[in-house]
């Protein structure tokens, strides 16, 4: 999945890396359990994504709010993503 953030295209990527930047920022391991925790993973997968940009949580709270759709996509790209990852570990 791509999304344009301040005018960079970033293409997400699921991995190690954003999981371990939601533990550090929650205090706990992933669950989508509800809005906070989706909307804090699609951040951590943002920042992990791209090492150079320089993207808070609250500018990201803003997009979010002009984009709420993005929430719908990124929902539907982790399941997608998950599942085939599941798929190849079995």
């Amino acid at each position: 999945m791509n999304i344009s953030i301040k005018g960079k295209e970033v293409t997400l990527k699921y991995g190690f890396r954003a999981l371990m930047v939601y533990e550090q920022i929650m205090g706990k391991t992933f669950e989508s359990k509800g809005i906070t925790e989706v909307l804090t993973f699609m951040y951590c997968v943002i920042i992990s994504s791209e090492k150079n940009l320089e993207f808070s949580y609250d500018e990201f709270l803003d997009m979010i709010d002009e984009q709420p759709g993005l929430i719908k996509e990124f929902s539907e790209w982790l399941t997608e993503t998950v599942q085939r990852n599941a798929f190849l570990a079995a």
